[in-house]
């Protein structure tokens, strides 16, 4: 037992002879949250591309599937004319 540690005098009471100790609660600081914008995106487009609704989203992805396959189809037919 090592007598002049601090959990050593806490738990035997050493030192509060008449009067209580206060001890201090563990507070959590308070963190700020601050938008910033990521690599090749703007803040301004991040917080559109946050307020798009679902539905939108998912005609964005289908009709740049269209686009992609329309794409391959001339691909395949520009290869075809000239065989």
């Amino acid at each position: 037992d090592i007598r002049w540690t601090v959990l050593y005098r806490i738990n035997n009471k050493k030192g509060t002879h008449g009067q209580e100790q206060l001890q201090r609660k563990k507070t959590k600081k308070s963190v700020q949250v601050v938008n910033r914008a990521v690599a090749g995106l703007s803040l301004e487009a991040l917080l559109a591309k946050r307020n798009q609704t679902e539905d939108f989203r998912r005609q964005q992805r289908e009709q740049a599937a269209k686009a992609s396959k329309d794409a391959n189809k001339s691909v395949r037919a520009a290869k075809q004319a000239s065989k």
